[in-house]
């Protein structure tokens, strides 16, 4: 399954969908209050890009988030990005 309630995540998913969707599923099988919502996978994220021929460029990855660190947020992310130059450009940016 490729879009995955918050309600049904569980440590299977987990590479599959990364860290904050995965700490959403902990806080709903916690009790917490979590408001209704979905993780698209990697995969058919992935799908999404090769349909379209287009890319993201980011400065860290799905897993970016440790227990002693977190870097999410501290550098630029680049939607849409066509083409081989234009992803080398954007690598640059990040």
């Amino acid at each position: 399954m490729d879009l995955i309630p918050l309600s049904e995540l569980n440590e299977s998913h987990r590479q599959l969908i990364g860290g904050k969707g995965y700490a959403l599923g902990q806080l709903i099988s916690q009790g917490y209050n979590v408001p209704p919502g979905f993780c698209i996978t990697t995969r058919l994220y992935d799908q999404f890009l090769d349909q379209t021929d287009s890319g993201v460029v980011r400065s860290s990855a799905g897993d970016e988030d440790f227990s002693g660190s977190s870097f999410k947020g501290l550098h630029g992310s680049y939607v849409n990005v066509r083409g081989f130059d234009a992803v080398i450009k954007h690598i640059q940016l990040v």
